[in-house]
């Protein structure tokens, strides 16, 4: 489990490319149903969402997590960030150059 929100009941799992593999889907589709039977819920996010679609899992995690509304600026209060804050990770950042620099 990548993060656990005791208070929503919420479980987010961050998927990369090895949760694919059928074996490892198998697996946590077993695991999914064993943490769903005690009551809590459970989020499959694929990690490429994150970096591409940042506003979008926000927006799927505010409302997994019982929350309204919509999630319109990353860069605000939501997020718990303001304008004077540091630039976003570099990760986050678009690529430049064709990667380079």
């Amino acid at each position: 489990m990548d993060f656990y929100c005791a208070e929503a009941g919420l479980i987010v799992e961050l998927d990369g490319s090895q949760h694919y593999d059928p074996i490892a889907t198998a697996y946590d589709k077993r695991r999914t149903a064993a943490l769903e039977s005690v009551g809590d819920r459970v989020i499959r996010i694929p990690n490429n969402e994150v970096f591409l679609n940042l506003d979008g899992v926000g927006r799927d995690l505010l409302i997994a997590s019982g929350g309204e509304g919509e999630v319109v600026d990353t860069a605000g209060a939501l997020f718990g960030r303001s304008e004077a804050a540091a630039p976003p990770h570099p990760a986050l950042s678009p690529v430049k150059n064709g990667g380079e620099g």
